[in-house]
Formats: C-alpha cells, structure tokens, sequence
C-alpha cells in the first residue's frame, strides 16, 4: 500500500477480513522488539498511520504481532522466515484474556522478560490504544490468532474469510482493502510536537519546521502577543482580546505565526504577567480560538510546550506526543502518534515525523498497487 524508509505497508496474503493489513520492517530481526530506537520509531510510525486510517473507516483497531515465538517459527527450526511485522485488523479484540497467556503488562515489557523461546503477543487493541503484553508458558496452536479473531467476528456477525478460502476472494478481500484505506483523510495544514522536556520538544520543531517550509508557532509567542494587546486594551477581558487578536490573524493584520521579531523588548511587569498566566490551563482554554485561526492561516509546526492540562490542539492536524517509552495511555486518540525519544536526537525525531506527514498526503489506488503487483 505505502512505504517508509524503516517500514512497508500492505495487504496480507490471506486476510482474515477487509482491512487485514501488516506493516513489515525492512530489517531483518525476529520481532519489533529487536529493532533499535530509531527503526523501532519508523516501524511504529507506520503501523499507528495504518490504525488511524482503519479507525477513520471502521471504528475499531486492533493491533497484534506474534513475537520471537514458535507460531513465527511454523514449530520448526529458523529457516530464515521469521521476520518483524505487525498485524493491524479492523476489529478489537483482547487476545491475552482469550488466549490464557500467564502474564499480561500494559507496559513494555524488559528485554530480558521477551527471551528467544517465549511464545509471546503484543497488542493494541479496542478504540482507544492501550498497549498489552502477554507472554509465557502458554499452549500456543499455530494460526491460534486468527481463530480467536474469527470467533469474535462471528460473535459480532462480521463477514470473514477462512484461512483456505480460494486465491480470488483473498484478492477481492485485499482490492477493498486498498481502496478503503490507500487514501488517508485530508490533512488539517498544521503538525503539534508536545511532551518531553520543553527544550528538546522546541528544537524537534525547530528542526520539523525547517524541514517542511512551514510556520513554527510557539506557545510562548502566542501569550506575549496577548499580553501585549491586553495592555493596549484596558478594561477587556482575555478571551475577549484573544477573540480580536484572531479576527486581526484572519484580516492578515497580523503575521500568521505571530513572531516576536517585531515586538519591544519585554518589561519587568509584562514578564510577570506572562509567566503568570502561562501556569494556568484554564488561560490556555480561552486562547484555544486564537491558537486554531492561528494554524489555520497557513502550514504550521507548534511546539507545544504549554504545561500539562492546557487542552488538546485544535483542528485536523497531525498531533506528536513525544516522550522516553512512549507508553500510549488510555483516553488518546488514534489519529495520534506517539515517539519514542529514548537515544534519538531532535533532528531524528523531527526526520521522523515529516515522515508520517507525508503518509497523511499519500494516496494509493487499486489499480496502482494491483498493477505494481503484477
């Protein structure tokens, strides 16, 4: 369907339903967990656009890979076919409970807990992505996976396709496929980078800007410039100076990332005032319209450095959360992406992520991806 420097995208051979897709590393190692920092984040780049598009269409994600287990291994000895790769199915489903594996984490497990002989799973699974384990001991049949998610379809009365249906209806199945998720929806024109320390989120956006051409809004930028009209408008209220601030952003009065190249030099009691006003989210609420006009004026980077609880970006735009793990918490999104930062550099992190851009303005057809097929 699509591919990425670190990562491929495509239907698989025999889907168990439309939208059984699997995203495949290009390095060769036995499972996710093997890659490095940097091919991990590609990889899971990759996979996390693939569950947003799904998402968009149908509503439930689920998201697994068997891991360094015998079921890679068919039972037999390493012929060279075990290789990275994640299944992503429109349908949740948790597959620890119904599979009885004796330990289930919701955190990434240590490396040392993932040894070559564990028969493992990881998943994502439900509509919001919380991440899952389990790992041990288990009696684990081959294809046990596909089974389970056939009962559950079954359970659901969803169509699905066994494993030993004939070639063409495996090829129809994957034909819709592409045509349901080849194209991705239409991008908001802005990309929000938040989380980690605030230095390190700045300079990834920094960096992103740079690479794409765009604005870089800073959230310290967007307050200054309040504050300053809050001065030359005694007696308004902030949300009221916010909302004219914005009519002036839309007007073109007012330059779209609102730099600070043009403003005075700040004094004492302005400083106080922004450092202030910068602790309480409730601030950040009522500049939420100005901060949307604010990206909707043209291609935007925000280096979201607002404290936490300040509200989630507004708009369509592609949202970052940078952070040492990134453990996805439950209540995000799926149309969020989520970066391991651990041993990257900004300029790595920023590389990156203009690359899950592009994917937002990728598009594929049936007809080009069958036709590259042969």
């Amino acid at each position: 369907m699509f591919s990425t420097p670190g990562a491929r995208v495509l239907c698989d051979a025999r889907p168990a339903l439309v939208g059984h897709v699997l995203v495949v590393s290009e390095s060769h190692v036995p499972s996710a967990e093997d890659l490095d920092g940097l091919d991990s984040l590609r990889f899971r780049l990759a996979q996390q656009e693939v569950a947003a598009r799904l998402h968009a269409v149908f509503g439930e994600v689920g998201v697994y890979e068997h891991g360094r287990s015998a079921i890679c291994r068919f039972h037999c000895a390493d012929r060279g076919d075990t290789h990275a790769h994640a299944h992503v199915v429109p349908i949740s489903c948790d597959l620890v409970e119904r599979t009885g594996f004796l330990t289930r984490l919701e955190r990434r497990p240590l490396a040392e807990q993932l040894v070559e002989t564990d028969r493992y799973v990881y998943q994502e699974s439900g509509a919001t992505p919380v991440s899952t384990w389990g790992f041990g001991g288990g009696n684990v049949r081959r294809h046990f996976v596909r089974s389970e998610l056939h009962r559950v379809l079954e359970e659901r009365g969803a169509r699905w396709v066994p494993l030993d249906a004939p070639p063409s209806e495996h090829r129809e199945t994957n034909e819709e496929s592409v045509r349901l998720l080849g194209t991705p929806a239409a991008p908001g024109g802005h990309c929000a980078l938040s989380g980690g320390p605030p230095a390190f989120t700045e300079q990834a956006s920094r960096e992103l800007a740079a690479r794409l051409g765009w604005t870089l809004v800073r959230p310290q930028a967007l307050l200054r410039r309040v504050v300053r009209q809050e001065v030359l408008a005694p007696g308004q209220s902030l949300a009221n100076v916010a909302a004219a601030l914005a009519r002036a952003v839309e007007l073109g009065a007012v330059r779209p990332g609102l730099d600070e190249a043009d403003l005075e030099p700040s004094t004492p009691a302005l400083l106080a005032r922004e450092e202030h006003l910068s602790r309480d989210p409730a601030v950040w609420q009522q500049l939420g319209g100005l901060l949307e006009v604010v990206l909707r004026a043209r291609p935007s980077v925000f280096a979201d450095t607002r404290p936490e609880g300040a509200g989630r970006v507004p708009g369509d735009g592609l949202v970052v959360r940078l952070a040492d793990g990134a453990a996805r918490p439950a209540g995000t999104a799926w149309h969020e992406r989520h970066v391991d930062t651990t041993g990257l550099t900004p300029a790595q992190v920023a590389g990156c992520v203009a690359q899950a851009w592009e994917l937002r303005l990728a598009a594929v057809t049936p007809e080009k991806a069958f036709s590259a097929a042969g």
